[in-house]
């Protein structure tokens, strides 16, 4: 319902294949190394996390596009009281590109030391991203119908052309977050 099999291509109007959080692997590789410094000195403790990220993926779709004249003279025909507003066109399965994947590396130190009984105030240094790993990751995806190549039964566009900035970056979450610096203070007990 409200799909306009007669005027639609599934193929090109609502394919299949990998939705857009489709990942192929994540992986995390942890470890912690404790020094103890003795009673009266307290505890060191080292952390190292290094986040490996597979590439996400993208559809090459141009959003909106207007429907052909033979789609709209089909939906016509067919007796339609309304015609579907802009649907999206793709060229191509969905989620057939891929961005790119990274990896990064997190540290952290976090030193305790006995007070009074079990009172123990502490303080921890993480830096995220310590290698300051600044790939481009995700980038402008967009493109548009080439009205002026071929086109199939339905009188839609089979090629497109890519947006001038195709390929570049949009804004700071096309990259790894750079490096960063946490500070926490605390007491235990």
């Amino acid at each position: 319902i409200g799909d306009y099999p007669e005027a639609m291509d599934e193929a090109r109007h609502f394919p299949t294949g990998r939705l857009g959080s489709f990942q192929r692997h994540r992986i995390r590789f942890w470890s912690i190394y404790d020094l103890a410094l003795g009673d009266a000195w307290g505890d060191l403790q080292f952390s190292g996390l290094l986040r490996v990220e597979s590439a996400r993926v993208y559809s090459l779709r141009a959003f909106e596009s207007p429907l052909s004249p033979t789609q709209e003279g089909i939906l016509f025909d067919l007796g339609y009281p309304d015609i579907p507003s802009n649907p999206d066109l793709y060229f191509g399965e969905r989620g057939s590109e891929d961005f790119a994947g990274f990896g990064a590396l997190d540290l952290s130190v976090n030193y305790n030391i006995p007070l009074w009984r079990q009172l123990r105030p502490w303080i921890k240094i993480d830096v995220f991203n310590a290698l300051n790993n600044d790939k481009l990751i995700t980038w402008n995806t967009n493109v548009f119908p080439d009205f002026e190549g071929p086109v199939d039964d339905l009188g839609l566009p089979t090629t497109f052309v890519e947006d001038p900035s195709f390929g570049e970056a949009q804004s700071s979450a096309d990259f790894p977050v750079p490096r960063t610096f946490r500070v926490s203070l605390g007491f235990r007990f």
